[in-house]
């Protein structure tokens, strides 16, 4: 039995020392990303931070099961990174806080409930708005491509949850927040239409 403790013993300190050194790789990662200006080191880097937050809920309890709620906190920050380089005028990392949205957040809002819920749509609908109205004010067509493909896709889960026996009140919010996010868009293309005909 001693035997057997000094082994797992000697397990934990194994596992924990290579969770230091994923964490302390990650940290060095992202200050030599934004010292070398590699927006691509950074978006690779925030996509495995997930699993870092995973393996330290094994020794942190209240950690234990926060990894889809880490993975939507962490795409939040990225979009609203990007909002901040679009009002200081930093375009190279505009990208990729977007990229970290969109990669994190619908996966972490489904893997939250392991299904399509309420919360993913909404989530689905906030990542349409940001990319979308980016894509306006940055003048890059394929941002607001893909802000118009999350807005697809967001009423597609909402048409799912429909099926499933949501309420009349969340298709309201949902014609609600698309008539907002559209009418953003409007506002801004007229404000932006000149500059919008060469792109």
């Amino acid at each position: 039995e001693l035997t057997q403790s000094v082994v797992e013993l000697k397990q934990d300190s194994a596992s924990f020392s290579d969770r230091a050194t994923e964490s302390t790789a990650s940290i060095f990662a992202l200050k030599n990303a934004i010292k070398w200006i590699q927006p691509a080191v950074l978006v690779g880097v925030t996509l495995f931070l997930p699993i870092s937050w995973n393996a330290l809920g094994e020794w942190i309890s209240i950690l234990d099961g926060t990894t889809a709620i880490f993975m939507i906190a962490s795409g939040c920050i990225g979009l609203l990174y990007s909002v901040y380089c679009v009002v200081s005028d930093n375009q190279v990392w505009i990208s990729s806080g977007l990229w970290i949205g969109h990669l994190l957040i619908p996966s972490g809002a489904f893997g939250h409930y392991e299904h399509t819920t309420v919360l993913m749509m909404t989530l689905m609908i906030v990542v349409s708005t940001t990319s979308w109205l980016i894509g306006v004010v940055t003048l890059r067509r394929g941002w607001r491509v893909f802000g118009a493909l999350d807005l697809i896709l967001a009423w597609i889960i909402a048409g799912v949850l429909m099926l499933s026996g949501a309420t009349s009140l969340m298709l309201l919010i949902m014609l609600m927040a698309t008539a907002v996010l559209l009418g953003l868009v409007t506002w801004l293309g007229q404000k932006f239409e000149a500059e919008l005909a060469n792109t």
